[in-house]
């Protein structure tokens, strides 16, 4: 056993998981309807899927199929075991890589599933050799281990790998698997599925089976899980004050076409990307492509902030307190690069990944910078700096966000941004909050 101390062993799903054998499973289910004169439907497979082998016996015997539960098991193995010869799928992209991680470091390792044991063994010869020292399915379930969303599986695989539940990460894909690992104790790591999970059940949701690393895993160790794990920053208005900056730059960019530039256009293009203060101006009569006319925006910003960054008052102070406690932040902006760049680089010690307008296809309200972001630090190496200083690593989750808006806001009072406590938000780890203002873009589900 690995003397780590978090996690001491690494629990599999297997259909969803580790491998999509769901089609694989369905298309057997309907050959044997079909072979009694029945029909298996989607709504059938929806209604079984993750639950027990007992459950689709009983949906099978319903749509015509008049054998005993055994020889009815016997053959939906049988025909299962034929298809998996024909088609032989792969570890699903991404689960190869984690197997590597945890058999390199020693990590004991299982497979709990509600399918055979047989199947699940043919899964885990693909993975590297000996490394799953339990698997609980179909054969144990006939011993009588209780089906998930019953927790005993997870607890019968802990007990023979001889390590606290409490110490063990389960990864799922299902509603009832991510059941039955919480209530046996451990910390769940949900990764997309054929059914959706509820976000306030399990420790952390997943975006794709990619984002799975043995960094993740470690990261998650629940004797030094703190909250916020990140905090992702707005940029103009929230970290820095470059409001007056960003008005005269456009007020000169637009002198040059022979425009004025108002306050109320100001207000017009609150919270908005820089492309479409460059689209007003040329819908004004500017000339000149819209890359263009944004890039002269953004470099005069840059040039007036680059001698010195306007950090807003209590920020650096915010920065270094979140460096010393070893919590990484993020710039998330509509801003352009170049804008950023000289911000990101005054604090290289806390900010560790930026997402800047041109790294996205959409820019807020939409959630892409804010889910960005967060794989940025999910996926980069610890100490690798680049792009000014950017340290781009940090699990998925636990995120707590500052948001004002990306554009100039010249007016005070009720214009000035604010920023107010909030719960969880929807779809979000429910242990993640956020700081936002009334109209600020809402967080991505993580």
């Amino acid at each position: 056993m690995s003397s780590r101390t978090f996690p001491q062993a690494v629990l599999f799903d297997h259909d969803g998981t580790l491998m999509d054998t769901e089609p694989l499973w369905d298309l057997a289910k309907r050959r044997l309807a079909a072979e009694h004169g029945g029909t298996w439907t989607a709504q059938d497979t929806d209604d079984v899927m993750g639950r027990s082998i007992g459950l689709t016996l009983q949906r099978l015997r319903e749509r015509g199929v008049e054998l005993e539960d055994r020889a009815m098991g016997e053959r939906l193995v049988l025909l299962s075991r034929e298809l998996l010869r024909e088609q032989d799928p792969e570890l699903i992209p991404g689960v190869e890589s984690l197997l590597e991680e945890v058999a390199a470091a020693g990590i004991p390792a299982g497979i709990v599933t509600n399918a055979t044991t047989e199947i699940a063994e043919h899964t885990a010869a693909k993975g590297p050799e000996n490394m799953f020292d339990v698997i609980i399915g179909d054969r144990e379930l006939a011993q009588g281990i209780a089906a998930k969303p019953s927790p005993e599986g997870y607890q019968e695989a802990a007990r023979r790998l001889r390590v606290d539940p409490a110490q063990c990460i389960a990864i799922e894909d299902s509603p009832s698997g991510v059941e039955a690992a919480q209530a046996a104790g451990m910390t769940v790591v949900v990764v997309p599925g054929a059914l959706p999970v509820d976000p306030q059940r399990g420790t952390v949701h997943l975006t794709d089976h990619r984002q799975l690393s043995l960094a993740l895993l470690e990261w998650l160790d629940p004797q030094h899980r703190s909250w916020p794990k990140a905090v992702l920053l707005d940029h103009d208005g929230t970290l820095v004050d470059t409001e007056p900056e960003w008005a005269i730059a456009k007020r000169t960019v637009a002198r040059s076409f022979g425009q004025e530039w108002t306050e109320e256009d100001d207000m017009a293009t609150l919270g908005r990307t820089v492309q479409e203060s460059a689209q007003l101006m040329l819908d004004r009569g500017a000339q000149g492509e819209l890359q263009e006319v944004t890039d002269r925006i953004g470099a005069e910003v840059a040039a007036a902030t680059a001698e010195h960054v306007p950090f807003l008052p209590a920020r650096p102070q915010l920065l270094d307190e979140l460096a010393e406690a070893a919590i990484p932040a993020a710039i998330v902006t509509n801003a352009l690069a170049a804008v950023i760049a000289g911000t990101a680089a005054a604090a290289p010690h806390a900010i560790r990944a930026a997402v800047s307008r041109e790294d996205v296809e959409h820019a807020k309200p939409h959630p892409e910078p804010y889910s960005t972001a967060a794989e940025r630090l999910t996926t980069a190496p610890r100490g690798l700096h680049r792009r000014g200083g950017l340290d781009r690593r940090r699990p998925v989750g636990h995120c707590r966000r500052h948001a004002g808006g990306d554009r100039p806001r010249r007016a005070r009072g009720p214009h000035r941004a604010r920023l107010r406590a909030r719960g969880p938000a929807r779809g979000r780890d429910p242990r993640a909050a956020a700081l936002d203002r009334p109209a600020g873009a809402r967080a991505a589900p993580l």
